[in-house]
């Protein structure tokens, strides 16, 4: 991958950025073309430096932190939060089962609410 200036800024904005932007908000931070965006968030989940989290009925989200995660969506603003592994525990009702890895979305209230109201 060569490292232009925009693809260095898109990395960077996504290394500091403390929610799971779409890809209009990384264009909306690093201005230039959308395909640029959208090519090097591409070319990003192909390296395994960014994951995307498809929305319901929304645009998807790119998450820098590849680790392993679940995340909660607020219903109220649509804001996307880590959760460690070790914050829900999964039992399987079946032995024959074998699972690998696993992402869960769960859906609730931000952590001290948000005041803010999202259309679904």
């Amino acid at each position: 991958m060569v490292l232009t200036a925009r693809r260095r800024a898109i990395v960077e904005y996504l290394a500091q950025a403390e929610h799971h932007p779409t890809a209009a908000q990384v264009h909306e931070a690093v201005p230039g073309s959308l395909s640029t965006v959208y090519n090097t968030l591409s070319l990003l989940q192909e390296l395994g430096v960014v994951e995307e989290i498809p929305q319901p009925g929304g645009e998807s989200r790119f998450d820098p932190n590849t680790g392993p995660h679940h995340h909660l969506r607020c219903v109220r603003c649509g804001r996307l939060h880590d959760l460690p592994l070790e914050s829900v525990r999964v039992e399987l009702l079946r032995d024959d089962l074998s699972v690998r890895s696993a992402r869960v979305t769960f859906e609730g209230a931000c952590p001290g609410g948000c005041g803010e109201l999202v259309e679904a």
